[in-house]
C-alpha cells in the first residue's frame, strides 16, 4: 500500500505521543520510588508536603487527588501516580500500535499484524475507562477524593476500534478470495 501524506504525518505523530507516554510513565516510576524511599527514611513528611503543597489539586486525565483535612494526603499521592502511570501506558500502547499501523510501507493494510492491532487498540482504549473506576475504587479505600471523568465517549472509540477490526478481517478475507480467483 502506498504512503500517503496523512499516514505518514499520522504515523509521524503516534511515535511521538508513544514515546512521550512512556517517557512520562517511566519518570513518574521512578519519582515514587525515590518518594518513598525519602518518606521511609523519614525525610518527608505529610507537613512537608503540605507546606508545598498548600491548595493544590494535581490533576491527570479527569483525576484528583485532594488534601484531606487540611493535610496533603500521602497515599493519595501515590494512588495519583499509579493512576498516571497506568494511563500513560494504555495510552502509549495504543499510540504505539496506530503507528505501526501506518508505519506500513509496503502490502495489504489488511494483513494479520494489522487485524491484530487495531483489535489490541479497541482493547486498550475500553480499558482506559475500566481502569478508571477500578483506581476510583482503590483510592477511596486509602480515603483518597478521585474524582475520575468517565465518558460513554471512551467505551465507543473503544467498540468502534474492535468493530473496525471486524471489518479490516472481512477485508483480509475478501482479498484473500481473490487473489484465489487469480
Amino acid at each position: 500500500m502506498k504512503k500517503t501524506s496523512i499516514s505518514k504525518v499520522t504515523s509521524a505523530l503516534a511515535n511521538i505521543i508513544e514515546v512521550i507516554s512512556f517517557a512520562i510513565a517511566g519518570f513518574i516510576a521512578i519519582s515514587l520510588i525515590a518518594l518513598a524511599i525519602m518518606i521511609s527514611k523519614g525525610q518527608l513528611t505529610t507537613h512537608t508536603f503540605s507546606n508545598v503543597f498548600t491548595n493544590v489539586q494535581l490533576q491527570y486525565q479527569g483525576g484528583q487527588a485532594l488534601f484531606k483535612d487540611g493535610q496533603f494526603n500521602i497515599p493519595g499521592l501515590f494512588v495519583f501516580g499509579i493512576m498516571m502511570i497506568i494511563f500513560a501506558i494504555l495510552s502509549g500502547s495504543i499510540f504505539h500500535n496506530i503507528y505501526r499501523i501506518f508505519a506500513l510501507d509496503s502490502g495489504s493494510p489488511f494483513s494479520p499484524e494489522n487485524i491484530k492491532r487495531v483489535r489490541t487498540i479497541g482493547f486498550l482504549a475500553i480499558t482506559l475507562p475500566i481502569a478508571k473506576i477500578i483506581i476510583t475504587v482503590i483510592g477511596m479505600l486509602f480515603g483518597v477524593s478521585a474524582f475520575i471523568d468517565i465518558s460513554a465517549s471512551e467505551f465507543l472509540f473503544g467498540l468502534v476500534a474492535l468493530s473496525l477490526s471486524q471489518y479490516f478481517a472481512y477485508g483480509a478475507e475478501l482479498e484473500k478470495d481473490v487473489e484465489g480467483l487469480l
